[in-house]
């Protein structure tokens, strides 16, 4: 219990009147009745109650996270588990199809080893039209033989023809013909160079008999003349 004195008024101490003083003075008293360990103990509910509020807010919280946890889970094991079956689906199609699938790799095998069996699958129809095609009046072709490169040489040469096109070499073609004079065979031997798939031709021998001159021309045939059922015919990349 606390006791307070207060004074109610000038003229001295609290109780006392001022000499002189026309009425008495009363000292106002404020006292406290409760008892100190009734105030301890209050404030020790307050401090315990903002500790439980504390402790609820945290828990809730905690909670809540969980709860999104879990859900979170369970999305996931939703989508893992439809993966799954998924993935189980595409087996069961790859296995009804195992046969087509193994159907279409040998396919693919077997064209990509013809292919490669049948790299010099010159087009030997087009070739010879278009050779005998551009000769100047007067000129005959009277024989073509022809040497194809081997695989090993084939590949020696991959970089293709130095200095003039980006073709690769795959054989030689030696022309045997006749001409009325030299400035046609120089005009022919001009005209070669620009069919496809040939390339650097140059005059081996001219040789003038009986008003024609007989002549000899050395050609490289490329791959720019391959164009099979298994070779596709190519269109870029040399003449």
């Amino acid at each position: 219990m606390t006791t307070t004195m207060k004074s109610t008024g000038p003229g001295g101490p609290a109780g006392l009147a001022a000499p002189g003083a026309q009425s008495l003075r009363i000292a106002g008293i404020a006292a406290n009745l409760m008892p100190d360990e009734i105030v301890q103990e209050r404030r020790t509910r307050r401090i315990r109650r903002g500790v439980i509020v504390g402790l609820s807010a945290v828990l809730l919280g905690t909670a809540g996270w969980y709860g999104i946890a879990v859900v979170q889970t369970a999305a996931g094991r939703v989508a893992l588990a439809q993966a799954e079956s998924d993935v189980a689906e595409l087996r069961r199609q790859k296995t009804d199809y195992a046969d087509l699938i193994a159907a279409q790799g040998g396919t693919a095998a077997i064209t990509g080893q013809l292919e490669q069996l049948m790299t010099t699958d010159v087009r030997w129809a087009r070739v010879l039209a278009e050779v005998r095609g551009v000769a100047p009046a007067g000129v005959r072709v009277e024989a073509l033989a022809v040497k194809l490169t081997s695989e090993e040489d084939r590949q020696s040469a991959e970089g293709g023809l130095p200095g003039v096109t980006a073709a690769k070499p795959i054989g030689q073609l030696t022309l045997n013909g006749v001409g009325p004079d030299r400035q046609a065979v120089a005009r022919y031997l001009e005209a070669l160079a620009g069919v496809r798939g040939l390339d650097n031709p140059y005059l081996g021998s001219a040789t003038s008999q009986d008003d024609e001159v007989l002549f000899t021309m050395q050609i490289t045939l490329t791959d720019a003349a391959v164009g099979g059922r298994y070779t596709p015919e190519k269109r870029t990349g040399g003449r």
